[in-house]
């Protein structure tokens, strides 16, 4: 099968994110082993050849490295859910969790990620007394 780069769905797709030092701590280690098995390549995650990893392909790795490590297995979409689950609940502003995400409207990432429950809207009440 024939693997096409395409753009980002949206303008707002394209987009600079931040890392911490973790993320870049598993962006050297990953570029270390590369090099040390002799891998020349763009690609973060790649063939031993270089090559971009087929769509197909990277879910199965994926499943077998969370398999290998004793976790149960997660979509791989499930970890931009957590990561913006994990935002919001922090406190992180909407519109900031929006442009991380490189949604095109606030309303995209308010309708998808914030999940509103009863005791929540009684408790916001209780707090203007």
């Amino acid at each position: 099968s024939e693997q096409i780069i395409t753009t980002t769905k949206t303008k707002s797709g394209i987009r600079q994110i931040q890392l911490n030092q973790k993320a870049l701590s598993a962006l050297e280690q990953l570029k270390r082993q590369q090099e040390y098995r002799h891998i020349q390549t763009n690609f973060v995650i790649a063939t031993s050849n270089g090559n971009m990893v087929v769509q197909n392909s990277f879910y199965r790795i994926f499943q077998n490295i969370q398999k290998s490590l004793g976790i149960v297995p997660i979509p791989i979409h499930a970890l931009r859910h957590t990561f913006a689950s994990n935002l919001i609940n922090a406190g992180v502003d909407i519109k900031v969790v929006s442009q991380l995400l490189g949604h095109s409207s606030v309303k995209i990432t308010y309708d998808t990620y914030v999940h509103t429950d009863l005791s929540r809207a009684f408790s916001a009440v209780i707090k203007l007394e």
